[in-house]
């Protein structure tokens, strides 16, 4: 009877030990009654150990769904599908390198396997790789997460350990600058589409595993699918992003801490962290709109900037470290947002986070009475707020982040040339699209009251001036860079976009010269040099050749009526007198525009330019209308929303005519 029942009983099966993470990975999982984070974990960092956790008995093997189906195929099919979506991890290793004969064939031919390994991933050649990488670092990623010399060593050194995701996504936005690449894969569209292509055949696979290298794999897609007017794709990529760096808790200070006897490996690993999460944040400010929220509200931000180049690459802390303003970090040292010691990566941030406030505040659906942005010469209106924090946050700028020639020259002996454009010029825009907005108003004006001396008059003369000054600067921004840009350089998408902003301002000023005669001579210049510009420029990004259509639809009709040059010069160049704004800003010193606040400022700044206005009556522009309405130019909302997520399609001479359904 004993052996009829011990027959009988049971069999005994093992239990569901491990945590989730060891059994994806298939490693031991060490812990104490099941209570996370298990010891593994715990050495991954802290932000794995915040997701460590134990199925519940008879809950489903979802951590299986991460492992390879096996089946019978080819010998080389398996090698080249083990390859493909492979991601090298600290704490996973290939079986193949682990065994002994693994370890002696690596040893004894590094050159060979490293061929191997391009060639089944899809990858080019080493050498090639290293070039792409490099032209990246060099002429698009100046200020970014990766540190350059480090990584180019590690990556000539030992391929391998570089994660084939991270490696195509870089090449997927670089491969358009590298003349080998391109001459490898047959062209400019063809060599960017088969690493778009090879990248997003990874994400599948790669979607799954959070850490930082496929957040900053992610981001990177997300771009180079932005630049090649692939706009849903780039969204639905930049979120995953944006998930993971959440998971990883990228947002917050205490992620970075450090001991006080951190390496100077540690000290660079945890800046990387920090970069990859401002980047993700700018990047998301560049892209913004009325339909796009913020991927992290500024109140639960409290990781601060990120430190100097010299910093980063010397693995240095630095003394101290600037905020964003209205995040959580700047409301606890409202001081660190104007730090003087402030890095240009730090200003860089700062101004795209002022780009996505203005865009989202432009972006509304109407420009009635229900705008937050509606009656701007009212004293506590939200234009005379955000005008003002982005004047006083100008002002206090480092002298080396100011606009200027010099700056420029000095940036482009270090290789920042593009960086620093990318922070000087996209504050330029901010202040454009800032008054851009209310151009129709504008027009209205300075039929009725340009003439006027009150203080009502004097403020949208001041606006319209303020407007068309800063697109002079913008130009003279541009001008300075490609004069002495060469033809293969690469470039950020957003300077191409910058450029658009520029002529398309021109040639509304071109279109209406009454509304800154002072300024009406400079527009022909400023359009016809946007346009060759972007003619340059559209050949390496897609989105470029669509802003470059949507400006030549609205400019070339213009420009070519010669009644369009003759009546902007005979308007009389009084630009210089104009008023203060221009001026102190062009000499570089310190002093700032005045506010306009007083009665007696409006009305003296009223008196330089009332005669100005008086010549429109005589010399109206060619395109003059006679009967503005909101709806000649109510698309600019639709229109700068397009344009930022690349919709932009051409509509008829004399109008903006911008798809909305977007």
């Amino acid at each position: 009877m004993p052996d009829l029942i011990a027959n009988h009983q049971p069999k005994k099966r093992r239990g569901n030990g491990a945590c989730r993470r060891c059994r994806r990975l298939r490693t031991k999982c060490i812990h104490e009654g099941r209570q996370p984070p298990c010891a593994g974990c715990h050495r991954a960092g802290g932000a794995v150990s915040a997701i460590c956790s134990f199925p519940r008995r008879g809950e489903q093997d979802i951590d299986r769904l991460y492992r390879a189906k096996h089946f019978r195929t080819p010998d080389a099919i398996v090698v080249q599908q083990r390859d493909l979506f492979k991601s090298v991890r600290d704490d996973h290793v290939d079986p193949a390198e682990s065994s002994p004969q693994g370890a002696r064939s690596r040893s004894q031919d590094p050159a060979s396997v490293h061929s191997l390994r391009t060639h089944d991933t899809g990858l080019p050649p080493l050498n090639d790789l290293i070039e792409g990488c490099r032209v990246f670092l060099a002429s698009y990623f100046q200020l970014g997460f990766i540190p350059k010399t480090l990584f180019l060593e590690r990556l000539s050194k030992n391929a391998e350990a570089a994660s084939s995701f991270l490696l195509a996504a870089i090449l997927a936005i670089s491969a358009r600058f590298t003349p080998t690449l391109v001459a490898r894969y047959g062209g400019v569209n063809e060599a960017t589409s088969h690493f778009i292509g090879l990248t997003a055949g990874m994400v599948p696979r790669e979607m799954y595993q959070v850490d930082l290298e496929h957040v900053q794999a992610f981001f990177l897609l997300s771009i180079a699918e932005w630049g090649n007017g692939d706009k849903d794709r780039s969204i639905i990529h930049m979120g995953i992003a944006v998930k993971m760096a959440t998971i990883l808790r990228l947002h917050r200070e205490e992620t970075y801490e450090l001991p006080t006897s951190a390496t100077r490996e540690a000290i660079v690993e945890a800046e990387i962290g920090r970069r990859t999460f401002w980047m993700l944040q700018s990047q998301d400010n560049l892209h913004s709109g009325h339909s796009t929220p913020v991927a992290f509200s500024p109140s639960d931000i409290t990781a601060l900037l990120p430190c100097s180049e010299n910093e980063f690459a010397f693995g240095v802390l630095p003394r101290c470290r600037a905020a964003v303003p209205g995040t959580a970090a700047a409301m606890h040292d409202p001081k660190s947002v104007a730090s003087t010691q402030r890095s240009l990566f730090a200003t860089l941030v700062q101004a795209h986070n002022y780009w996505g406030i203005v865009a989202r505040r432009a972006c509304k659906a109407d420009a009635g009475s229900a705008n937050l942005m509606s009656r701007p010469a009212d004293a506590s209106s939200d234009y005379r707020k955000l005008a003002d924090e982005l004047k006083n946050w100008e002002e206090s700028l480092p002298a080396q982040h100011k606009w200027s020639v010099w700056n420029l020259r000095g940036y482009k002996a270090e290789s920042m040339e593009l960086a620093y454009l990318a922070t000087v010029m996209v504050i330029r825009l901010s202040n454009i699209v800032l008054r851009r907005i209310y151009l129709d108003d504008l027009l209205t004006a300075s039929r009725t009251a340009f003439d006027v001396r009150s203080d009502h008059a004097a403020f949208w003369r001041t606006m319209s001036y303020e407007l068309f000054d800063n697109m002079l600067e913008l130009h003279r921004q541009i001008e300075a860079y490609f004069a002495s840009r060469l033809k293969a350089d690469g470039y950020p998408a957003i300077l191409a976009f910058c450029v658009y902003t520029c002529g398309s301002v021109a040639a509304h000023l071109l279109k209406w010269p009454q509304l800154c005669p002072g300024l009406a001579t400079e527009a022909p210049t400023i359009a016809t040099h946007s346009l060759s510009v972007l003619s340059e420029l559209q050949h390496a990004w897609p989105t470029a050749a669509r802003w470059q259509s949507g400006l030549q639809q609205a400019a070339t009709p213009i420009l070519e009526i010669p009644s369009a040059w003759t009546a902007v010069g005979s308007l009389p160049r009084t630009r210089r007198a104009y008023h203060a704004f221009s001026a102190s800003r062009r000499v570089g010193s310190n002093a700032s525009p005045a506010r306009v606040s007083s009665s007696e400022e409006l009305q003296d700044r009223s008196n330089l330019c009332s005669s100005d206005y008086s010549v429109l009556e005589l010399n109206p522009g060619p395109y003059h209308d006679s009967n503005i309405n909101s709806e000649t130019v109510g698309n600019f909302e639709a229109e700068l929303a397009a344009l930022l997520h690349g919709d932009i399609y051409s509509g008829d001479a004399g109008g903006w005519e911008i798809s909305t359904s977007f």
